[in-house]
């Protein structure tokens, strides 16, 4: 027997990625009569971002398309909520339920989220492989990072060394790449790394320059946009084989010493070290 609602609203908007801000606050209102905690509020939110996002970005690659949001509040203090849409849908379903399924083609590098989580755990945060293995355990380097871009499939290290170790220091970088690629990558340092990108995620609402600097990013890439709370979903969903899958991409290719003539005292010649 179907329910009869106590309260709902329908809304039907465009897929441009800016209703999907607006969808957001519009569920986020009509929630609100439920008297939600703020975290039961988040929730909401970020279900009805993730569901919009989903439609904009795959339901119409190519064209703008109609998306209907239906809220429904039922008996038992129940929140239904509806996302459809009427795009190019998908040719097998089951396929489409099955781990790591992307409708992007084989050739396509990893998204964004995927290499934000596996750069963080090889050299992009303080819980990062190169972090506490070349540079706090072995003392190689007096930094040592790690940043991919996904525009041209390459990724860089960046290290100071002191002079007369940079051999030493290339090994020990490259067995930690190396580790990550073949060997075990344990849950605990996937949970530290991404605990820092969610923070740093949530962080970006308190400045202005640092939203500015997200969506300019999402521009840049030629994707659609999408806010921090969606940015966080797909980092929570990113997987250990998805991190390995990404590393395992990349291959070795040249390494630059570059360094200041000797005598060079005050300008970071071999003098000042």
């Amino acid at each position: 027997m179907k329910r009869r609602p106590e309260n709902y609203v329908t809304l039907e908007f465009l897929s441009r990625s800016s209703n999907e801000g607006f969808a957001r606050l519009a569920a986020a209102a009509f929630a609100a009569q439920l008297d939600p905690t703020l975290d039961e509020l988040g929730d909401i939110k970020t279900a009805v971002s993730e569901a919009v996002t989903n439609a904009i970005v795959h339901a119409y690659p190519n064209q703008l398309g109609k998306i209907v949001m239906k809220l429904r509040l039922l008996e038992n203090q129940t929140l239904e909520l509806v996302i459809r849409d009427w795009g190019c849908g998908m040719e097998d379903v089951e396929q489409a339920r099955q781990p790591l399924f992307t409708t992007g083609g084989e050739s396509d590098p990893p998204s964004v989220s995927i290499l934000r989580v596996a750069m963080s755990v090889l050299g992009g945060s303080a819980t990062s492989r190169l972090f506490r293995n070349v540079r706090e355990k072995q003392s190689l380097c007096y930094y040592c990072g790690s940043a991919a871009q996904r525009s041209t499939g390459v990724m860089m290290i960046d290290s100071g060394v002191e002079p007369g170790k940079e051999q030493q220091a290339e090994a020990a970088i490259l067995a930690e790449l190396e580790g990550l690629k073949n060997g075990p990558i344990t849950q605990e340092e996937m949970d530290d790394c991404r605990r820092g990108l969610l923070s740093s995620m949530d962080a970006l609402s308190d400045s202005l320059a640092a939203l500015e600097g997200w969506y300019y990013g999402q521009i840049t890439r030629g994707e659609p946009l999408y806010p921090p709370e969606y940015g966080k979903v797909l980092t929570g969903a990113v997987t250990l084989d998805e991190v390995r899958q990404a590393l395992q991409s990349y291959s070795y290719s040249v390494c630059y010493d570059v360094t200041a003539k000797p005598g060079t005292a005050g300008k970071g010649g071999a003098e000042d070290v």
